[in-house]
C-alpha cells in the first residue's frame, strides 16, 4: 500500500498497528492480515464508485 511500519510483538510477531479516532481503540495487523485488510477496503471503494454511477444523486 504504502510505507506501512510494523512493530515486533512480545510474541515475536511483526505488525502494523492502526490507530482510531478512539484512543482506547487500537488494531493491530499481521504483514497477511494487512494484505487482505486493504484488499477488502480497495473492493469496497471500488463498489461503492459502481454503484454511484448507477444511482446518482
Amino acid at each position: 500500500m504504502g510505507v506501512e511500519e510494523y512493530f515486533r510483538f512480545p510474541d515475536g510477531v511483526a505488525r502494523v498497528v492502526l490507530n482510531t479516532p478512539v484512543r482506547e481503540i487500537v488494531f493491530t495487523f499481521t504483514h497477511d492480515e494487512w494484505m487482505d485488510f486493504t484488499k477488502s477496503m480497495n473492493e469496497g471503494f471500488y463498489m461503492r464508485q459502481i454503484h454511484e454511477m448507477m444511482h446518482p444523486n
